[in-house]
């Protein structure tokens, strides 16, 4: 009898603790999509930016602005990127409609992450060309500082 009580508490540990750490999976692509929704800055914690700020703005038609501030204050932009953006299998995918600043994205660019995690306050994006490049973000009105 304990060996079968110490097996049953197992098998609860042992599946209860792999559906949970695979818990972001269930989501559905129009589930992710409604918490991408807003306004997204780059995290502090975020190491690819290493002065200035930048914001995405998501819509609910689909349409994403991306502005790059050389200030940590957002007061200064210096490049606006505009395009369309879509969730396909945990992958936040963006097509570049037009840019001020094509250094930094052209027009008919693709950006394809991966949506590591996601909830209604921060996101976890890699970027698919690089498996190095994480992305952390925000979700607030504010710029943070």
């Amino acid at each position: 009898m304990k060996k079968i009580s110490i097996t049953i508490f197992m098998s609860v540990f042992i599946f209860g603790c792999s559906s949970q750490k695979h818990a972001s999976s269930l989501l559905t692509n129009a589930e992710i999509e409604k918490m991408i929704v807003g306004k997204w800055f780059v995290s502090k914690s975020d190491s690819l930016i290493k002065n200035g700020n930048t914001i995405s703005i998501y819509t609910n038609d689909y349409n994403v602005k991306a502005i790059n501030y050389s200030d940590e204050q957002c007061n200064e932009p210096y490049a606006i990127s505009k395009g369309t953006w879509k969730v396909d299998n945990y992958k936040l995918i963006i097509t570049v409609t037009e840019s001020t600043m094509p250094s930094i994205h052209r027009t008919g660019l693709v950006i394809i992450d991966n949506i590591i995690s996601i909830d209604e306050n921060n996101k976890t994006l890699k970027a698919v060309e690089n498996e190095y490049r994480r992305q952390l973000r925000t979700k607030t009105n504010t710029c943070i500082i």
